[in-house]
């Protein structure tokens, strides 16, 4: 029975082990506040993925958008809200709840866990890609959010597909932009959030 329960926790929690970042400061906190004062977010899972998607400053018909993929206990669910820093106007979209567990294993097979830090990546030359840390207000920008009940970590990219095709050879922009992908087509929504 021992070893059943150690091997069922190992099995569970060893899934989701990344690095925690330093600081526990949360990404969009407000509106995750906001979000939860109106829509009951599920609390105490035992690891939860986080998407925000911050559109560009020019395109005044979208707010932030908000994917959140859970597991407790060995079940999986997801949500996806639109608008979240606007309680009048937030809205959650309908998310099938079929196949969360393909979606996540398409996702760790693109090092979500372990996707390095934007300001961490360097071009053909050694050089920091500065333009991909420079703040855009009219490019679309995904910050990511993993949390456990003992660690938290956070990256950003902006326009990861742009990115990608820019810099080639750099197989981490390729990662991100599948991510993207991967939850976007989850989700039945098209990208209509390119740069």
């Amino acid at each position: 029975l021992v070893f059943l329960c150690l091997a069922f926790t190992s099995i569970c929690f060893g899934q989701f082990s990344f690095k925690s970042d330093s600081t526990d400061a949360r990404i969009q906190s407000g509106a995750m506040e906001e979000l939860d004062k109106k829509f009951f977010l599920q609390k105490d899972n035992d690891f939860e993925f986080r998407l925000f998607i911050s559109p560009k400053w020019s395109d005044s018909k979208e707010g932030l958008s908000i994917f959140i993929l859970t597991s407790k206990n060995g079940e999986w669910n997801t949500r996806m809200f639109k608008n979240a820093w606007l309680p009048k106007e937030s809205q959650e979209i309908y998310v099938r709840t079929d196949g969360i567990d393909s979606l996540w294993k398409k996702l760790n097979e693109n090092d979500v866990l372990t996707i390095p830090l934007a300001q961490d990546l360097v071009d053909s030359k050694g050089q920091i890609i500065i333009d991909q840390l420079q703040g855009d207000s009219n490019s679309v920008s995904y910050s990511f959010e993993l949390l456990t009940k003992t660690a938290v970590r956070h990256y950003a990219y902006k326009c990861p597909l742009e990115f990608s095709k820019k810099y080639d050879y750099i197989v981490t922009f390729k990662k991100v932009s599948q991510i993207v992908q991967l939850i976007l087509q989850f989700c039945s929504m098209e990208n209509k959030w390119s740069c």
